[in-house]
Protein backbone atom coordinates (compact mmCIF):
# COMPACT_ATOMS: atom_id res chain seq x y z
CA UNK A 1 0.00 0.00 0.00
CA UNK A 2 2.98 2.31 0.47
CA UNK A 3 2.11 2.98 4.12
CA UNK A 4 5.35 2.68 6.11
CA UNK A 5 4.38 4.14 9.50
CA UNK A 6 1.98 1.81 11.27
CA UNK A 7 0.46 1.13 14.66
CA UNK A 8 -0.43 -2.56 14.56
CA UNK A 9 -3.04 -4.16 16.82
CA UNK A 10 -4.02 -7.83 16.91
CA UNK A 11 -7.22 -8.33 18.91
CA UNK A 12 -8.19 -11.89 19.74
CA UNK A 13 -10.14 -13.43 22.59
CA UNK A 14 -8.01 -12.41 25.58
CA UNK A 15 -5.59 -9.70 24.53
CA UNK A 16 -4.83 -6.77 22.28
CA UNK A 17 -1.22 -7.06 21.08
CA UNK A 18 0.25 -3.76 19.92
CA UNK A 19 3.42 -3.00 17.98
CA UNK A 20 4.95 -0.16 15.97
CA UNK A 21 6.40 -0.09 12.46
CA UNK A 22 8.35 3.05 11.54
CA UNK A 23 9.74 3.65 8.04
CA UNK A 24 8.80 0.08 7.15
CA UNK A 25 10.74 -1.52 10.02
CA UNK A 26 9.38 -3.04 13.23
CA UNK A 27 10.81 -1.94 16.56
CA UNK A 28 13.12 -4.77 17.68
CA UNK A 29 14.29 -5.13 21.26
CA UNK A 30 16.89 -7.26 23.03
CA UNK A 31 14.38 -8.72 25.48
CA UNK A 32 10.67 -9.41 25.79
CA UNK A 33 8.23 -10.01 28.61
CA UNK A 34 6.86 -13.54 28.28
CA UNK A 35 4.50 -13.02 31.21
CA UNK A 36 4.22 -10.23 33.75
CA UNK A 37 7.69 -9.70 35.26
CA UNK A 38 9.17 -12.70 33.39
CA UNK A 39 11.73 -11.11 31.06
CA UNK A 40 13.52 -13.22 28.45
CA UNK A 41 16.78 -11.92 26.98
CA UNK A 42 16.28 -12.69 23.30
CA UNK A 43 15.83 -10.62 20.17
CA UNK A 44 12.15 -10.02 19.45
CA UNK A 45 9.81 -7.53 17.87
CA UNK A 46 8.65 -5.23 20.66
CA UNK A 47 5.00 -6.15 21.31
CA UNK A 48 2.92 -4.83 24.20
CA UNK A 49 -0.10 -6.83 25.34
CA UNK A 50 -3.11 -5.55 27.26
CA UNK A 51 -6.00 -7.59 28.64
CA UNK A 52 -8.60 -6.48 26.12
CA UNK A 53 -10.25 -8.86 23.65
CA UNK A 54 -13.50 -10.43 22.63
CA UNK A 55 -13.59 -12.56 25.76
CA UNK A 56 -12.84 -9.75 28.24
CA UNK A 57 -15.33 -9.95 31.11
CA UNK A 58 -17.64 -7.03 31.93
CA UNK A 59 -17.91 -6.55 35.69
CA UNK A 60 -18.71 -3.97 38.35
CA UNK A 61 -15.82 -2.22 40.08
CA UNK A 62 -15.47 -1.40 43.75
CA UNK A 63 -17.08 2.02 43.27
CA UNK A 64 -19.97 0.67 41.20
CA UNK A 65 -18.49 1.55 37.81
CA UNK A 66 -18.57 -0.64 34.71
CA UNK A 67 -15.18 -2.27 34.04
CA UNK A 68 -14.03 -4.53 31.20
CA UNK A 69 -11.15 -6.99 31.61
CA UNK A 70 -8.40 -7.85 32.12
CA UNK A 71 -9.97 -11.19 33.15
CA UNK A 72 -11.22 -13.20 30.20
CA UNK A 73 -13.84 -15.89 29.72
CA UNK A 74 -11.29 -17.62 27.43
CA UNK A 75 -12.39 -20.40 25.07
CA UNK A 76 -13.93 -22.30 27.97
CA UNK A 77 -16.52 -21.42 29.11
CA UNK A 78 -16.39 -18.49 26.71
CA UNK A 79 -18.82 -15.58 26.34
CA UNK A 80 -22.32 -16.07 27.74
CA UNK A 81 -23.84 -16.00 24.26
CA UNK A 82 -21.87 -19.12 23.25
CA UNK A 83 -23.99 -21.25 25.63
CA UNK A 84 -20.99 -23.20 26.88
CA UNK A 85 -21.49 -22.49 30.56
CA UNK A 86 -20.36 -18.85 30.67
CA UNK A 87 -22.66 -16.60 32.68
CA UNK A 88 -20.67 -13.34 32.79
CA UNK A 89 -21.04 -10.79 29.99
CA UNK A 90 -18.03 -10.20 27.76
CA UNK A 91 -17.08 -7.80 24.97
CA UNK A 92 -18.44 -10.34 22.47
CA UNK A 93 -21.79 -10.29 24.31
CA UNK A 94 -21.64 -6.49 24.21
CA UNK A 95 -21.22 -6.43 20.42
CA UNK A 96 -24.02 -8.97 20.03
CA UNK A 97 -26.35 -6.85 22.18
CA UNK A 98 -25.51 -3.78 20.09
CA UNK A 99 -26.11 -5.65 16.84
CA UNK A 100 -22.59 -5.50 15.43
CA UNK A 101 -22.53 -9.31 15.48
CA UNK A 102 -25.19 -11.24 13.62
CA UNK A 103 -26.61 -14.12 15.72
CA UNK A 104 -27.52 -15.99 12.52
CA UNK A 105 -24.27 -15.42 10.63
CA UNK A 106 -21.52 -15.55 13.25
CA UNK A 107 -18.38 -17.38 11.98
CA UNK A 108 -20.08 -17.88 8.64
CA UNK A 109 -23.11 -19.37 10.37
CA UNK A 110 -21.09 -22.26 11.83
CA UNK A 111 -21.25 -21.05 15.44
CA UNK A 112 -24.60 -20.33 17.09
CA UNK A 113 -24.72 -17.35 19.46
CA UNK A 114 -27.74 -16.42 21.56
CA UNK A 115 -28.66 -12.78 22.22
CA UNK A 116 -31.05 -13.77 25.03
CA UNK A 117 -28.16 -15.37 26.94
CA UNK A 118 -26.07 -12.22 26.46
CA UNK A 119 -28.93 -10.05 27.75
CA UNK A 120 -29.42 -12.34 30.74
CA UNK A 121 -25.72 -11.99 31.58
CA UNK A 122 -25.93 -8.19 31.49
CA UNK A 123 -29.08 -8.21 33.60
CA UNK A 124 -27.26 -10.27 36.22
CA UNK A 125 -24.75 -7.46 36.93
CA UNK A 126 -25.17 -5.98 40.40
CA UNK A 127 -25.70 -2.36 39.39
CA UNK A 128 -28.41 0.28 39.19
CA UNK A 129 -27.52 1.12 35.58
CA UNK A 130 -30.25 0.46 33.03
CA UNK A 131 -29.68 -2.23 30.41
CA UNK A 132 -28.87 0.32 27.67
CA UNK A 133 -26.38 2.00 30.00
CA UNK A 134 -24.73 -1.31 30.91
CA UNK A 135 -24.19 -2.25 27.28
CA UNK A 136 -23.17 1.25 26.16
CA UNK A 137 -20.66 1.74 28.99
CA UNK A 138 -19.24 -1.76 28.52
CA UNK A 139 -18.64 -0.97 24.84
CA UNK A 140 -17.07 2.40 25.61
CA UNK A 141 -14.77 0.91 28.26
CA UNK A 142 -13.62 -1.88 25.92
CA UNK A 143 -12.81 0.67 23.21
CA UNK A 144 -11.17 3.03 25.72
CA UNK A 145 -8.92 0.27 27.05
CA UNK A 146 -7.61 -0.38 23.54
CA UNK A 147 -7.25 3.33 22.79
CA UNK A 148 -5.24 3.82 25.97
CA UNK A 149 -3.00 0.86 25.13
CA UNK A 150 -2.35 2.17 21.62
CA UNK A 151 -1.63 5.68 22.85
CA UNK A 152 0.75 4.43 25.54
CA UNK A 153 2.71 2.34 23.02
CA UNK A 154 2.91 5.28 20.62
CA UNK A 155 4.23 7.58 23.36
CA UNK A 156 6.68 4.93 24.61
CA UNK A 157 8.13 4.69 21.12
CA UNK A 158 8.21 8.45 20.66
CA UNK A 159 5.82 8.56 17.71
CA UNK A 160 2.84 10.80 17.00
CA UNK A 161 -0.17 8.57 16.24
CA UNK A 162 -1.57 11.28 13.96
CA UNK A 163 1.22 10.41 11.50
CA UNK A 164 0.49 6.66 11.63
CA UNK A 165 -2.09 4.30 10.16
CA UNK A 166 -3.73 1.79 12.48
CA UNK A 167 -3.66 -1.78 11.14
CA UNK A 168 -6.56 -3.65 12.77
CA UNK A 169 -6.42 -7.43 12.63
CA UNK A 170 -7.14 -10.53 14.63
CA UNK A 171 -10.70 -11.83 14.53
CA UNK A 172 -11.97 -9.08 16.87
CA UNK A 173 -9.78 -6.20 15.67
CA UNK A 174 -12.01 -4.99 12.80
CA UNK A 175 -15.05 -5.15 15.09
CA UNK A 176 -13.59 -2.85 17.77
CA UNK A 177 -10.57 -0.88 16.61
CA UNK A 178 -12.16 1.52 14.08
CA UNK A 179 -13.99 3.03 17.08
CA UNK A 180 -10.68 4.18 18.60
CA UNK A 181 -9.91 6.61 15.76
CA UNK A 182 -11.47 9.60 17.53
CA UNK A 183 -9.47 8.95 20.69
CA UNK A 184 -6.11 7.92 19.21
CA UNK A 185 -6.35 10.19 16.13
CA UNK A 186 -4.53 7.86 13.74
CA UNK A 187 -4.80 8.83 10.07
CA UNK A 188 -6.95 5.81 9.28
CA UNK A 189 -7.74 2.25 10.23
CA UNK A 190 -6.72 -0.44 7.73
CA UNK A 191 -8.51 -3.80 7.76
CA UNK A 192 -6.39 -6.26 5.74
CA UNK A 193 -7.89 -9.17 3.82
CA UNK A 194 -8.50 -12.21 6.06
CA UNK A 195 -7.78 -10.26 9.26
CA UNK A 196 -8.25 -13.31 11.48
CA UNK A 197 -5.38 -15.04 9.66
CA UNK A 198 -3.16 -12.00 9.24
CA UNK A 199 -0.59 -12.91 11.91
CA UNK A 200 -0.28 -16.46 10.58
CA UNK A 201 0.19 -15.21 7.03
CA UNK A 202 2.84 -12.81 8.28
CA UNK A 203 4.69 -15.62 10.03
CA UNK A 204 4.76 -17.61 6.78
CA UNK A 205 6.28 -14.55 5.08
CA UNK A 206 8.93 -13.88 7.73
CA UNK A 207 12.55 -13.94 6.56
CA UNK A 208 15.00 -16.35 8.16
CA UNK A 209 17.49 -14.45 10.30
CA UNK A 210 20.72 -15.85 11.76
CA UNK A 211 22.57 -13.80 14.36
CA UNK A 212 25.99 -13.95 15.98
CA UNK A 213 26.80 -11.71 18.96
CA UNK A 214 29.99 -10.88 20.86
CA UNK A 215 30.07 -9.02 24.14
CA UNK A 216 33.06 -6.75 24.65
CA UNK A 217 33.18 -3.52 26.65
CA UNK A 218 35.27 -1.33 24.36
CA UNK A 219 35.50 2.46 24.20
CA UNK A 220 34.63 3.65 20.72
CA UNK A 221 37.85 5.40 19.83
CA UNK A 222 40.61 4.90 17.30
CA UNK A 223 42.76 2.91 19.74
CA UNK A 224 40.24 0.07 19.72
CA UNK A 225 39.57 0.05 15.96
CA UNK A 226 41.73 -3.03 15.33
CA UNK A 227 40.05 -5.06 18.10
CA UNK A 228 36.56 -4.10 16.90
CA UNK A 229 37.51 -5.01 13.31
CA UNK A 230 38.74 -8.43 14.47
CA UNK A 231 35.44 -9.07 16.30
CA UNK A 232 33.32 -8.32 13.23
CA UNK A 233 35.63 -10.29 10.90
CA UNK A 234 35.44 -13.34 13.18
CA UNK A 235 31.63 -13.16 13.52
CA UNK A 236 31.10 -12.79 9.77
CA UNK A 237 33.35 -15.78 9.09
CA UNK A 238 31.34 -17.85 11.60
CA UNK A 239 28.07 -16.83 9.92
CA UNK A 240 29.35 -17.68 6.44
CA UNK A 241 30.35 -21.13 7.69
CA UNK A 242 26.79 -21.70 8.94
CA UNK A 243 25.02 -20.35 5.84
CA UNK A 244 25.99 -21.47 2.36
CA UNK A 245 23.51 -19.16 0.61
CA UNK A 246 25.55 -16.51 -1.15
CA UNK A 247 22.48 -14.28 -1.48
CA UNK A 248 22.19 -13.80 2.28
CA UNK A 249 22.30 -10.13 3.26
CA UNK A 250 24.73 -9.47 6.12
CA UNK A 251 24.16 -6.53 8.45
CA UNK A 252 26.31 -5.18 11.27
CA UNK A 253 25.09 -3.44 14.39
CA UNK A 254 26.04 -2.88 18.01
CA UNK A 255 24.49 -2.22 21.40
CA UNK A 256 26.25 0.71 23.05
CA UNK A 257 25.78 3.28 25.78
CA UNK A 258 27.10 6.53 27.06
CA UNK A 259 29.82 5.81 29.60
CA UNK A 260 28.15 5.35 32.99
CA UNK A 261 24.76 4.30 31.66
CA UNK A 262 23.24 1.00 32.83
CA UNK A 263 21.11 0.35 29.73
CA UNK A 264 22.31 0.05 26.16
CA UNK A 265 20.84 1.53 23.01
CA UNK A 266 20.43 -1.54 20.80
CA UNK A 267 20.90 -2.07 17.07
CA UNK A 268 23.05 0.93 16.28
CA UNK A 269 24.09 0.54 12.61
CA UNK A 270 27.78 -0.18 11.95
CA UNK A 271 29.43 0.46 8.56
CA UNK A 272 30.65 -2.44 6.41
CA UNK A 273 34.27 -3.02 5.51
CA UNK A 274 37.43 -2.63 7.55
CA UNK A 275 36.90 -0.93 10.91
CA UNK A 276 39.52 1.81 11.14
CA UNK A 277 39.59 5.10 13.05
CA UNK A 278 37.24 6.74 10.53
CA UNK A 279 34.81 3.85 10.80
CA UNK A 280 34.83 4.09 14.60
CA UNK A 281 34.07 7.81 14.34
CA UNK A 282 31.14 6.92 12.07
CA UNK A 283 29.96 4.38 14.69
CA UNK A 284 29.97 7.10 17.36
CA UNK A 285 27.91 9.40 15.14
CA UNK A 286 25.55 6.52 14.36
CA UNK A 287 25.10 5.92 18.10
CA UNK A 288 24.17 9.54 18.78
CA UNK A 289 21.72 9.53 15.85
CA UNK A 290 20.05 6.33 17.09
CA UNK A 291 20.02 7.51 20.70
CA UNK A 292 18.38 10.77 19.68
CA UNK A 293 15.77 8.98 17.58
CA UNK A 294 14.84 6.74 20.53
CA UNK A 295 15.07 9.16 23.43
CA UNK A 296 14.89 12.66 21.96
CA UNK A 297 18.24 13.65 23.50
CA UNK A 298 21.78 13.92 22.19
CA UNK A 299 24.96 14.05 24.32
CA UNK A 300 27.85 14.30 21.88
CA UNK A 301 30.29 15.51 24.56
CA UNK A 302 30.08 12.18 26.40
CA UNK A 303 32.20 9.19 25.33
CA UNK A 304 30.49 6.09 23.96
CA UNK A 305 31.22 2.50 24.92
CA UNK A 306 30.37 -0.54 22.82
CA UNK A 307 28.88 -3.44 24.76
CA UNK A 308 27.56 -6.04 22.30
CA UNK A 309 28.58 -6.35 18.66
CA UNK A 310 26.20 -8.11 16.29
CA UNK A 311 26.18 -9.56 12.80
CA UNK A 312 23.00 -10.96 11.28
CA UNK A 313 22.38 -12.71 8.00
CA UNK A 314 18.96 -12.43 6.39
CA UNK A 315 17.66 -15.10 4.01
CA UNK A 316 14.65 -13.82 2.12
CA UNK A 317 11.47 -15.94 2.19
CA UNK A 318 8.81 -15.97 -0.50
CA UNK A 319 6.12 -13.52 0.55
CA UNK A 320 2.37 -13.97 0.65
CA UNK A 321 0.96 -12.19 -2.39
CA UNK A 322 -2.45 -10.56 -2.27
CA UNK A 323 -4.24 -10.56 -5.61
CA UNK A 324 -5.47 -7.21 -6.82
CA UNK A 325 -9.20 -6.67 -6.63
CA UNK A 326 -11.13 -5.80 -9.74
CA UNK A 327 -12.86 -2.43 -9.89
CA UNK A 328 -16.64 -2.35 -9.90
CA UNK A 329 -18.27 -2.23 -13.30
CA UNK A 330 -21.71 -0.94 -14.13
CA UNK A 331 -23.36 -2.97 -11.39
CA UNK A 332 -23.85 -0.68 -8.35
CA UNK A 333 -22.73 -1.58 -4.84
CA UNK A 334 -25.74 -3.04 -3.08
CA UNK A 335 -25.91 -3.94 0.62
CA UNK A 336 -27.21 -7.37 1.54
CA UNK A 337 -29.58 -5.75 4.02
CA UNK A 338 -29.77 -3.46 7.01
CA UNK A 339 -29.33 -4.02 10.72
CA UNK A 340 -30.41 -2.01 13.74
CA UNK A 341 -27.54 -1.05 16.02
CA UNK A 342 -28.72 -0.28 19.54
CA UNK A 343 -27.20 1.73 22.40
CA UNK A 344 -24.70 3.70 20.28
CA UNK A 345 -26.89 6.79 19.90
CA UNK A 346 -28.80 8.81 22.50
CA UNK A 347 -29.79 6.55 25.40
CA UNK A 348 -31.02 9.31 27.70
CA UNK A 349 -34.57 9.00 29.03
CA UNK A 350 -34.44 5.23 28.57
CA UNK A 351 -33.95 5.32 24.82
CA UNK A 352 -32.13 2.56 22.92
CA UNK A 353 -30.02 4.93 20.81
CA UNK A 354 -30.82 3.03 17.62
CA UNK A 355 -28.92 3.45 14.36
CA UNK A 356 -29.60 1.80 11.01
CA UNK A 357 -26.49 0.22 9.49
CA UNK A 358 -26.04 -1.05 5.95
CA UNK A 359 -24.72 -4.62 5.85
CA UNK A 360 -22.26 -5.84 3.20
CA UNK A 361 -20.61 -9.14 2.34
CA UNK A 362 -16.86 -8.62 2.05
CA UNK A 363 -16.54 -11.06 -0.82
CA UNK A 364 -18.85 -8.85 -2.87
CA UNK A 365 -16.77 -5.68 -2.41
CA UNK A 366 -14.71 -4.27 -5.26
CA UNK A 367 -11.79 -1.88 -5.61
CA UNK A 368 -12.95 1.71 -5.13
CA UNK A 369 -16.21 0.91 -3.32
CA UNK A 370 -17.19 3.54 -0.75
CA UNK A 371 -19.11 2.50 2.35
CA UNK A 372 -20.50 5.32 4.53
CA UNK A 373 -21.04 4.52 8.18
CA UNK A 374 -22.75 3.18 10.08
CA UNK A 375 -22.10 -0.05 8.23
CA UNK A 376 -21.21 -3.67 8.91
CA UNK A 377 -19.00 -5.86 6.70
CA UNK A 378 -19.33 -9.60 7.28
CA UNK A 379 -16.81 -12.29 6.40
CA UNK A 380 -16.20 -15.83 7.59
CA UNK A 381 -13.70 -15.12 10.39
CA UNK A 382 -14.36 -11.50 11.27
CA UNK A 383 -16.81 -8.59 11.35
CA UNK A 384 -15.90 -4.99 10.50
CA UNK A 385 -17.82 -2.15 12.12
CA UNK A 386 -17.71 1.23 10.36
CA UNK A 387 -19.08 3.77 12.81
CA UNK A 388 -21.33 6.76 12.30
CA UNK A 389 -19.16 9.67 11.17
CA UNK A 390 -16.75 7.34 9.37
CA UNK A 391 -16.37 6.30 5.73
CA UNK A 392 -14.65 3.19 4.39
CA UNK A 393 -12.97 2.81 1.02
CA UNK A 394 -11.94 -0.53 -0.51
CA UNK A 395 -8.34 -0.58 -1.72
CA UNK A 396 -6.80 -2.40 -4.66
CA UNK A 397 -5.76 -5.41 -2.57
CA UNK A 398 -9.14 -5.72 -0.89
CA UNK A 399 -8.11 -3.79 2.22
CA UNK A 400 -10.81 -1.70 3.89
CA UNK A 401 -9.53 1.76 4.79
CA UNK A 402 -11.67 3.61 7.34
CA UNK A 403 -11.32 7.34 7.94
CA UNK A 404 -13.16 9.92 10.01
CA UNK A 405 -15.43 12.17 7.96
Amino acid sequence: MGENDLLCADVGGTSCDISVVTAGEPFVNTSFELEHDLVVNALANDISSIGAGGGSIVHIGADGEIQVGPDSARAEPGPACFDRGGTQPTTTDTCLMIGILDPDGFAGGEVAIDRDLAQRAFESLDTSFTLPERVRYAYEMAVNNMAEGLFNVAIKNGVDPRDYSLVAFGAAGPMLLPAVLDAVQCKEAIIPPSPGLFSALGLLSADQVFTVNRSAYLMLDGANAERIDAIFTDMERELREQISDADAQVHRSMDAHLVGQSWETPFVPVPDGTVDADAVAAMVTSFHDTYQARSGNRFEAMPVEGVTFRVRAVLATDKIEYPKLAARGDEPLTPTGTRTLRYLGDISDGGEGAQTAQVYDRESLRFGDVLPGPAIVNEGLSTTHIGAGQTATVGEYGQIVIRRN
